[in-house]
């Protein structure tokens, strides 16, 4: 098993998120948008909580600067309504209902 190193890359794609070892470029977590139950951004810190087969929900730290938490919450969100948005799109809606909506 590898050595977790000092610094990790979080990487966004339309998948999921992944955590990158920064050196080697291997991806040591991959976890797609189903996993992800929610996620916080707070001045310093990101947390994804995720959804693990073994024991449940688990909680996972970041300590990030702050800009860089804002663009992965604006990614995360965008790809999240994505998914919602056209998972949702083809259902028939009734009256006084917007089509393709989401509240996140």
């Amino acid at each position: 098993m590898p050595e977790n190193p000092n610094s990790l890359q979080l990487a966004v794609n339309r998948n999921g998120v992944l955590i990158v070892d920064p050196a080697t470029k291997q991806v040591f977590h991959s976890m797609n948008f189903q996993q992800i139950r929610n996620w916080i951004h707070e001045c310093g810190k990101f947390n994804l909580i995720v959804d693990n087969e073994h024991t449940g929900s688990e909680r996972i730290f970041f300590q990030i600067e702050r800009f860089q938490g804002e663009l992965l919450d604006d990614l995360i969100m965008a790809n999240v309504e994505f998914s919602l948005n056209s998972k949702f799109k083809n259902f028939q809606v009734f009256a006084g209902a917007k089509r393709g909506e989401t509240i996140c």
